[in-house]
């Protein structure tokens, strides 16, 4: 029984000696870095301002009716043009 406490006892003394040496400190850098990640992450309140920019500006920018009536009005003023005997040219 002694010989196994004693296995035991030494078996522990290395799993002690392997956490503060070599576990500790990979947990400790993947900590950082995780960190240092969620640092850089965009919150919720950032999103939803640049969600806000971005409808803004796409609310600037010409409909799909307005683009087809001047593209109408460009090939109807071609048509015209060639109609009447404009050259092109």
């Amino acid at each position: 029984m002694e010989q196994r406490v004693a296995k035991l006892e030494t078996d522990v003394g290395e799993i002690k000696r392997l956490l503060s040496d070599q576990i500790m400190p990979m947990l400790i850098r993947i900590d950082e870095r995780l960190n240092g990640a969620m640092a850089q992450a965009a919150s919720k309140a950032d999103l939803a301002t640049v969600k806000g920019e971005l409808l803004e500006k796409l609310a600037e920018k010409p409909g799909k009716s307005y683009l087809w009536t001047v593209l109408a009005v460009l090939v109807g003023a071609i048509l015209a043009a060639v109609a009447a005997g404009v050259s092109l040219k």
